[in-house]
């Protein structure tokens, strides 16, 4: 992932070494070629300062890394240092020179006296000289290198600061649950900013006038069927009067009113399990009880199929809304009672974890292909190998996953333990922690 804060850093920091580098490099050549220019006049000063002194011996007047000689008009040598060759280095013309002489390189001045019919010469060792050139540049470049990691501090400390609105920005998106879409405050917004902000703005207005019409839409649309269905059903009444309750365009039409009495309840059950307001409506509430009072709800159908089913867990309690919770539960059994044989058995299990509550629907049914256990939890998809002869519309796992999410669940569908089936695992926290639409 890129990261806008490593990638100026880096390139500035980069920029910044490689300026440096240059900078220094030239500043050492530079400050080298001045240095030593400096200790040739050096040199020279001291040449002149030995010829008016012409007495013999081998006298100290400099230090160890420099020696000098002093000869007359004949080429006698007249004066030198200790470490100064006892032959006469008269070679040469007069300037500045380079010689070898005991093991080292020497830098050799010479200069010939017309007043005082002198010549001097006076040898600096090479090594020294850089040394010393180097002490002096050094002294200056040092400093530049020991500023470059607070350079880099400063500049971590300006980008950062700099991306104080972005951080702003991304903080205020962290604390808003999905349901607020209210736009994003543009106060005090960086230039750079305001375009991205204000995009961001018209499309959260976008998006929430779509969930707005979905949801206005799902909700008329049931409301407004009710009424209709409720005409049919009388006239689905007065038919089986004249014909016979088993007439099979009789038992056709009552199978498709009874799918549409469900698409309309289970749409009316999204609505409300979908509704923000729900977030409010959060309690203390028993898992068991509710699943006790479903199971009592849709025994009827259960018992009518021959159908087995069971219920262990005394207590599940947990902070959530009582009516989703129903919704969720409801669905689960009521899917797992429909796709599960005449005879077949049906198991709902609580057990209570730390911080957290599992629920565990099993049937001995036909199961869902592992291909397919994404995908059931859309709206509207049924598996085309179970729902040849079974009523439904495809919301009931929508509606579940719409409850786990509300609640800071997690989801699982998975085969049963032993023998064919399905198991839906839900696992829903005692506390949640984080809501999602």
């Amino acid at each position: 992932m890129i990261s806008i804060r490593r990638f100026l850093l880096l390139v500035l920091l980069s920029s910044m070494v490689i300026v440096l580098f240059v900078s220094i490099m030239d500043g050492y050549r530079k400050g080298i070629e001045e240095t030593q220019i400096v200790l040739d006049r050096l040199l020279l000063e001291k040449s002149r300062l030995l010829t008016p002194n012409s007495g013999g011996g081998a006298v100290e007047l400099v230090g160890s890394h420099q020696w000098f000689q002093v000869f007359d008009s004949r080429g006698r040598l007249l004066r030198r240092s200790s470490r100064a060759p006892s032959n006469p280095y008269i070679e040469g013309d007069a300037g500045f020179s380079e010689l070898s002489h005991d093991g080292e390189r020497w830098r050799v001045y010479r200069e010939f006296h017309a007043m005082s019919g002198l010549t001097s010469v006076v040898a600096e060792r090479a090594t020294d000289r850089f040394a010393i050139a180097e002490a002096v540049v050094q002294r200056t470049l040092v400093p530049i290198l020991i500023g470059v990691p607070i350079l880099g501090v400063l500049m971590w400390v300006a980008v950062t600061f700099g991306l104080r609105h972005v951080k702003k920005i991304q903080a205020e998106l962290a604390r808003r649950s999905s349901s607020n879409l209210k736009p994003l405050s543009t106060a005090q917004a960086p230039q750079e900013l305001l375009p991205m902000l204000q995009a961001m703005n018209r499309m959260l207005v976008q998006i929430e006038n779509s969930f707005d019409r979905e949801k206005r839409f799902s909700s008329d649309a049931a409301h407004e069927l009710r009424t209709p269905l409720s005409a049919l059903k009388i006239h689905l009444y007065n038919l089986t009067r004249k014909f016979s309750p088993e007439d099979e365009d009789v038992r056709a039409l009552e199978d498709s009113l009874k799918r549409m009495e469900h698409l309309i309840d289970q749409l009316l059950r999204l609505y409300r399990t979908s509704s923000v307001a729900l977030r409010n409506q959060f309690e203390s509430v028993d898992l068991a009880r509710i699943c006790r009072d479903v199971i009592a709800e849709l025994w009827p159908v259960i018992d009518k199929r021959g159908q087995e089913i069971e219920l262990s867990g005394d207590s599940a309690n947990l902070m959530g809304n009582s009516f989703a919770l129903s919704a969720l539960v409801q669905n689960l059994v009521d899917n797992a009672s429909k796709y599960t044989h005449s005879g077949g058995h049906i198991a709902v299990s609580l057990v209570e974890q730390t911080e957290s509550i599992l629920l565990q629907v099993d049937d001995n049914g036909p199961g869902i292909p592992a291909s397919e256990r994404e995908q059931v939890m859309a709206r509207f998809y049924r598996v085309m190998s179970n729902s040849s002869d079974v009523a439904g519309c495809g919301l009931g796992l929508s509606i579940v996953a719409h409850v786990v999410a509300l609640h800071g669940g997690t989801i699982e569908l998975t085969d049963r333990d032993s023998g064919p089936g399905l198991s839906v695992v839900v696992r829903l926290p005692r506390q949640p922690q984080e809501l999602v639409a």
